[in-house]
């Protein structure tokens, strides 16, 4: 078997996680429970000066919602500009107040709006 250098390494892993995010994206679209909705969450002042990792955050914020609200199935992206995270999420499930979800996600991640 031929060796991969670290560029063929790269385009491969690249392809595997198109076919990932594609196949959940199928999975998510072809569900028929609620409709998609999208939400963005944010970094502060206080989550960056407190060393706060974004995704450490919202995985306790998923589990809240999913016990408030039920089924909760998301694709999500990071984007970082300067030196803030966002999450960007597309979700499918039931309307979500955002004063709601700004309190939960202040209660975790120290970002308020």
């Amino acid at each position: 078997m031929e060796k991969l250098g670290k560029l063929e390494k790269r385009k491969l892993a690249s392809e595997l996680q198109a076919k990932n995010l594609s196949y959940l994206t199928i999975l998510l679209i072809s569900n028929h429970s609620g409709r998609l909705r999208v939400l963005t969450l944010t970094t502060s002042d206080k989550a960056l000066s407190g060393g706060k990792d974004i995704h450490r955050s919202f995985r306790p914020l998923v589990m809240r919602l999913r016990r408030r609200w039920g089924h909760f199935e998301y694709i999500g992206v990071r984007e970082i500009k300067g030196d803030r995270q966002h999450l960007h999420l597309v979700f499918r499930g039931e309307y979500m107040e955002q004063a709601t979800i700004s309190a939960m996600w202040a209660s975790l991640h120290n970002s308020l709006w």
